[in-house]
C-alpha cells in the first residue's frame, strides 16, 4: 500500500449565525498520529483481502474535528472520493483499546463505501432509501468482518423500525437534502439519532437473513434495488 498522509487539526465553524464557534478536541500528537499511521497499512491489506476493488493507493486524512466523531465510539468517518478517506479520531476519548477497535471498523466501513462509489464527490446522487442501504451495508461489514461495535443506527429496540423504513421511502430527495442533518445525525424533534443508519441496517440484515447463501461482501456487488428485492418488505 502508498499512504499518503494528511493530518489536520480543525476549528469548526458554526453552522448557523445563532450556533456558537464549537473549538476542536484537543490537538493530535505526534504519539497518536504515528500509532494510527503503522496501523492503517495492515488494515488496508486485510480489507483489500474482503474488497480486492478497493484501490492500492489511498489518501488518508486524520483529523479530530469534533461534529465528524461519535461521541460514544471517539471516532468517525468520510468516503471523500474514490483515492481519499477521512478518519476523524478524539485524542481525550477515555477507552483507547476500544476506541481502536472501531477505528479499525470505521476504516472498514469508508473502505466499503470506496468500493460501491458512495463517496462525497459522486454526482450520481441515489434516493434516500439507496443512501440508507449504502450506509447499512457499510455498517454490516464493519460488524461482521472486523467485529465493531456499531452502535451507530442499531435497531435492536426500535420497535418502529418499519415506520421510519416507509418514511424513508416516502421522503423526496429534495426534502432530504433541506434536512439532511434530521435523517443522517439526530432528529431534534422526535429525539431519534441515526435514522438512515438504522433503516440501512434493518434493510441489509433482513436479504442477508433471508438469503443465507449470500455474504455481506457479496452484497458488495448488488444494487441497491437488487438488496430490497431480496429483503423483501413486503412480507414485514
Amino acid at each position: 500500500m502508498k499512504l499518503v498522509w494528511v493530518v489536520a487539526n480543525w476549528y469548526i465553524a458554526p453552522v448557523s449565525k445563532n450556533e456558537e464557534i464549537k473549538p476542536t478536541l484537543p490537538e493530535i500528537s505526534a504519539e497518536d498520529e504515528a500509532m494510527i499511521r503503522g496501523l492503517i497499512p495492515g488494515w488496508h491489506e486485510e480489507v483489500r483481502q474482503y474488497l480486492p476493488g478497493l484501490p492500492d493507493e489511498l489518501k488518508v486524512r486524520l483529523d479530530n474535528t469534533r461534529e465528524r466523531i461519535i461521541p460514544e465510539m471517539g471516532v468517525g468517518g468520510t468516503a471523500f472520493s474514490a483515492s481519499e478517506i477521512e478518519l476523524s479520531f478524539n485524542p481525550a476519548f477515555k477507552n483507547r483499546q476500544a476506541q481502536l477497535v472501531d477505528l479499525k471498523g470505521t476504516y472498514f466501513h469508508e473502505a466499503y463505501h470506496v468500493v460501491r462509489g458512495f463517496t462525497l464527490d459522486s454526482t450520481d446522487l441515489p434516493l434516500p432509501i439507496d443512501r440508507a442501504i449504502e450506509e447499512g451495508l457499510a455498517e454490516v461489514f464493519e460488524r461482521k468482518v472486523p467485529g465493531s461495535q456499531t452502535i451507530v443506527g442499531d435497531y435492536s429496540d426500535n420497535d418502529d423500525i418499519d415506520k421510519w423504513v416507509l418514511e424513508i421511502m416516502n421522503v423526496s430527495p429534495s426534502e432530504f437534502g433541506k434536512n439532511w442533518r434530521k435523517y443522517i445525525i439526530n432528529d431534534l424533534e422526535t429525539n431519534r439519532r441515526w435514522i438512515i443508519y438504522s433503516v440501512g441496517k434493518y434493510i441489509v440484515d433482513r436479504a442477508l437473513e433471508n438469503n443465507k447463501e449470500v455474504n455481506i461482501v457479496d452484497l458488495a456487488s448488488y444494487s441497491c434495488s437488487e438488496i430490497l428485492e431480496l429483503a423483501a418488505l413486503d412480507e414485514v
